[in-house]
């Protein structure tokens, strides 16, 4: 990495700097009381003193990176699964009605059922009874409205559990004077 610099021992004498060891030159291709300097070298900032003025010539000098490890960051992401929806139905109608058996994907589903009904009033313009189940022919039998209003709606979830009938068929009971429309979405 140094290159030799030629300087005489004499000139190095007369400028009163033999004593201080290796000595780089101030300046490339300069001659000083007798010394000439055929090239810089590259290193640290040199500094001569001798009587009189000081002076003082930064050198270039390698490029020095340091670079230090920070912290380690770990993440961890949950992501929740949503069951799958597995069976999926919606009946509209009106009066007293029962919708075709169906088949639950599961022994024990949640099953979510949305409804709305309207008109729902005896032959007087009196508020009647509205009632929905979601029944299995086995015997369970789930409530999901029981209400004397003209109009309403709501959502539900009901459990059912086919392990005690031994029978995942179930079906959709109605009892109304009004129209009504329902959507029932099973998970398991």
């Amino acid at each position: 990495m140094w290159k030799t610099i030629a300087v005489s021992v004499i000139a190095l004498a007369a400028l009163g700097l033999a004593a201080c060891g290796p000595t780089e030159a101030v300046q490339a291709g300069k001659t000083v009381q007798g010394a000439t300097v055929t090239k810089a070298v590259p290193g640290p900032t040199v500094t001569v003193t001798k009587p009189g003025p000081t002076v003082t010539k930064a050198v270039p000098g390698p490029t020095v990176t340091v670079t230090e490890p920070g912290p380690t960051v770990h993440a961890t992401v949950t992501v929740t699964a949503q069951p799958p929806v597995l069976l999926s139905e919606t009946f509209n109608g009106s009066g007293q009605w029962n919708s075709s058996e169906f088949t639950l994907s599961c022994d024990t589903p949640a099953v979510l059922v949305r409804y709305q009904f309207t008109g729902n009033t005896d032959t007087l313009g009196t508020a009647d009874n509205f009632i929905a189940n979601l029944r299995s022919p086995a015997g369970d039998d789930e409530s999901i409205a029981n209400a004397i209003a003209g109009s309403g709606g709501s959502s539900t979830t009901v459990y059912p559990d086919a392990r005690l009938t031994g029978s995942r068929q179930y079906y959709l009971s109605v009892i109304a004077t009004g129209s009504w429309s329902f959507a029932i979405s099973e998970t398991c």
